[in-house]
């Protein structure tokens, strides 16, 4: 299911959701013969991924648990989607797609080493032998899934959880900085999020278990995102309540 937003913003709360419509379903499973046994009713094997918009279509990059990344294709944000290629893309999974200042699209993806190509034009398509990308970890960076990668005033910052590192080169070498806020699940290793801009301010949107050893629910969390001259990056958690600061882990 894909909602239309309708939002509101203040300044001691950035973004609340007040209400959300319904567009549909997103593609049909008789329709897509590779995700037939991955997604739907039950099904627990579609893990993290990511949507890019180019050439007027929207390329959804999804995970078959560990086993791959395929690639569905649609003319809109909220579908229906189709299958781009009918096969995995990486044999890995938790992909982000990273589009540079000079429209170079990349995909990152794995777990505790991440690995990196840059992308056809067509999208379904690596344009290069994957590389991986070295991590310097003077401090804490956690070895684990779902990586996001972004770029601020020519620095690229590679991040887990709420955990970051930065390079001057997309390929790296990226040198850890330390970690955006405390508490909310950020210091933990399951913090899956993105950073975005939405009308010309930056965002860091994430997820938090409420009780990793119960079941795996979470809770989302988005909070706004600040850059200090020398590169250092940090939240403000300010707005959010105190009651979801612990991590959820346990």
């Amino acid at each position: 299911m894909h909602s239309s937003l309708k939002t509101s913003r203040t300044t001691k709360h950035p973004f609340f959701l007040i209400s959300a419509i319904k567009a549909g379903s997103v593609f049909s499973l008789r329709s897509l013969k590779l995700i037939s046994g991955i997604m739907g009713e039950g099904s627990t094997n579609c893990w993290a991924g990511d949507i890019v918009k180019r050439n007027n279509k929207y390329y959804w990059y999804y995970s078959n648990r560990k086993e791959g990344t395929g690639v569905m294709v649609s003319n809109r944000p909220e579908g229906p989607y189709k299958e781009a290629l009918g096969d995995y893309i990486v044999d890995s999974f938790d992909p982000t797609i990273f589009v540079d200042d000079d429209n170079t699209p990349y995909i990152i993806y794995g777990e505790g080493t991440y690995k990196i190509s840059r992308l056809k034009e067509s999208m379904i398509e690596l344009d290069e032998k994957p590389k991986e990308i070295i991590i310097n970890r003077t401090s804490h960076f956690p070895k684990t899934d779902k990586n996001s990668l972004h770029k601020h005033n020519g620095i690229y910052y590679l991040s887990c959880s709420g955990y970051y590192a930065t390079s001057t080169n997309v390929y790296g070498p990226y040198k850890t900085q330390g970690i955006v806020a405390k508490g909310f699940g950020l210091e933990t290793n399951y913090a899956h999020g993105d950073f975005f801009i939405w009308k010309g301010d930056w965002y860091h949107i994430w997820c938090r278990y409420q009780k990793r050893s119960k079941d795996r629910i979470r809770d989302c969390f988005i909070a706004p995102t600040y850059y200090e001259e020398n590169g250092i990056m940090y939240d403000d958690t300010r707005h959010i309540n105190e009651k979801y600061r612990t991590s959820g882990v346990n």
